[in-house]
């Protein structure tokens, strides 16, 4: 996993969401799939489903009013499919030096 994007998920979990922010929910499936970016940890099958459903969500909280909290949470989201867009290179990179190792 590339440093910057670990950097960015230590950044974002240290920030934390905007202290206005009434309805945010600790420890939620976002922040788990962010702190193991943070920590270059691999997601388990089920995170990378969940993932991979967060990323593919359709709307980029236009809805949301307040400009800090749309900010956080499009943030989060954008997280989200870069931790699991690093996982999936990961994955096949893995793959392919296996299957081109000597037998």
């Amino acid at each position: 996993m590339k440093k910057s994007l670990v950097a960015e998920c230590e950044a974002y979990l240290g920030a934390g969401p905007p202290a206005h922010m009434d309805d945010y929910v600790p420890d939620s499936l976002t922040e788990m799939i962010i702190a193991h970016g943070a920590q270059e940890e691999p997601l388990d099958a089920e995170l990378f489903e969940i993932g991979t459903l967060i990323a593919r969500e359709p709307g980029d909280f236009e809805e949301l009013q307040d400009p800090e909290i749309r900010s956080y949470m499009r943030k989060g989201k954008a997280l989200v499919r870069a931790v699991i867009d690093a996982q999936r290179t990961r994955v096949v990179r893995e793959a392919l030096a296996a299957y081109l190792a000597p037998a």
